[in-house]
């Protein structure tokens, strides 16, 4: 006569440690190659919206050299930039009636930059409020050079000069962006419109 156990053996419900520990282990390995590869995508992603950005603002500007046979400049400028900000050229490109230079330098009202959806909600990227900069993905302002002595060059940042022979590029404008680590001088990461 067979007895019986007084604990009926049941199927297995659940998962035992090991299995467990191996399954976070998968997981946690996963998270590790998959982080540093989502975090390069999403530097690619926002290079390649500032270099939309500075192509954007140089076309703008000869937009509006072509209209008006002169560079959006107040007082035909000294030097070629870059400029401290880049409020003004973006109240003047965007025709922005709320400054009163506008009317004088774009008398025709014409809008020659429009600044995409992405610019306009993104947190640092694009304008923040009460500055009125147009500012790259990673919250700095673009840097804008502009031929204001009419002699068909611009003159390469001083960053730059070492990594080109030329010291002048032949155009009329040229942008660029400090890049993810923010700073102009360290050239490697920066984004810019000529290149």
């Amino acid at each position: 006569m067979k007895t019986r156990s007084p604990h009926p053996v049941r199927g297995r419900a659940a998962f035992t440690l090991i299995e467990l520990l191996i399954v976070i282990t998968i997981i946690a390995i996963l998270a590790a190659v998959a982080v540093p590869v989502g975090n390069k995508v999403i530097i690619a992603a926002r290079k390649a919206s500032a270099k939309n950005d500075c192509v954007q603002l140089v076309n703008s500007i000869k937009m509006f050299y072509t209209e008006y046979n002169r560079y959006p400049v107040a007082g035909g400028g000294a030097g070629e930039g870059p400029f401290d900000t880049n409020r003004q050229l973006m109240d003047v490109l965007m025709n922005n009636r709320n400054s009163p230079e506008v009317a004088e330098m774009n008398p025709r009202g014409i809008a020659f930059f429009e600044p995409s959806k992405i610019s306009k909600e993104a947190k640092g990227h694009g304008f923040v409020d009460g500055t009125r900069d147009f500012n790259d993905p990673w919250g700095t302002p673009y840097q804008v050079y502009i031929d204001v002595d009419y002699d068909e060059h611009v003159e390469v940042p001083r960053m730059y000069s070492q990594q080109t022979s030329n010291s002048t590029l032949p155009k009329g404008c040229i942008a660029h962006s400090a890049g993810p680590d923010r700073d102009f001088n360290k050239i490697r990461d920066n984004v810019t419109s000529w290149e």
